[in-house]
């Protein structure tokens, strides 16, 4: 049974979790950077984005240009609304590994975080008080010497304690459309024209063929998550990792149904 497979099979494979870009500007070459910190006037620096309408994104990595020069940096990474500043925390993010020297450096939410469709936000970075110095890398000293972050949502500006800000700096929002988070496929037929094409319904076609893609070693599809604990800052969060908590994760979103 395939069933059975499934539950016999631990696939290892490391490669980079793919999603959409909500925003980022990663791409874009690093020409200046914001310093936070002890001696430092920024309060915080902050950049917004729009949804765009009726499509709700979950969020994964949050990745920054950064450079930690001093021993045992207290950033804070969050994500914040608001209409046209930081109003309001939503969740603040964890980093993933050691704050050291320069670099791109991931953070996750501490359980799952859905991007609503239509709403405001804002990726809100400041330093704890008597954080040692640390800087946040960014694109160009001016609003006009930089291109614009790009992605599936629209972007806001910066912001640098409440003011508008052309220091652009370096950063990028991953996520996947999760409306209907079980909904992968038309058909469990590989041979139907829906097969593999989301049709706004979850059913049993969805779960056969997320079992399919599973056993495949497809990691486009099946990798959601590095943990099934939903208090883990893991969980939602793919991690290029094949295992029994992507199994579970999905079964979650599929007795979720749409919403």
């Amino acid at each position: 049974m395939m069933f059975g497979r499934v539950l016999a099979i631990i696939v290892v494979m490391c490669s980079s979790a793919r999603g959409d870009v909500v925003l980022g500007n990663l791409s874009d070459p690093l020409v200046t950077s914001t310093l936070f910190g002890s001696g430092s006037t920024v309060t915080y620096k902050a950049v917004g984005l729009e949804m765009p309408a009726e499509r709700d994104f979950r969020m994964g990595a949050v990745t920054l240009s950064m450079n930690f020069p001093n021993p045992s940096p207290r950033p804070e990474v969050a994500i914040w609304s608001g209409q046209s500043a930081p109003s309001q925390l939503l969740t603040s993010l964890t980093a993933t590994g050691p704050l050291t020297g320069a670099g791109e450096f991931t953070f996750i939410s501490p359980g799952e975080f859905v991007l609503e469709g239509g709403r405001r936000y804002w990726l809100r970075m400041s330093a704890q008080t008597g954080s040692p110095q640390f800087l946040w890398s960014a694109t160009s000293i001016n609003a006009a010497g930089a291109p614009d972050p790009t992605g599936v949502a629209q972007y806001l500006g910066f912001l640098a304690n409440g003011a508008p800000s052309g220091f652009k700096n370096r950063f990028q929002i991953v996520g996947w459309p999760v409306r209907c988070g079980a909904d992968l496929t038309g058909s469990s037929d590989p041979d139907a024209p829906g097969y593999g094409v989301p049709d706004g319904v979850v059913d049993i076609s969805d779960f056969f063929y997320f079992l399919d893609q599973f056993v495949a070693g497809n990691l486009e599809v099946a990798d959601l998550t590095g943990s099934s604990d939903m208090d883990s800052p893991w969980y939602g969060a793919p991690d290029g990792v094949l295992d029994l908590s992507d199994l579970f994760y999905f079964l979650d979103r599929f007795f979720e149904g749409c919403r």
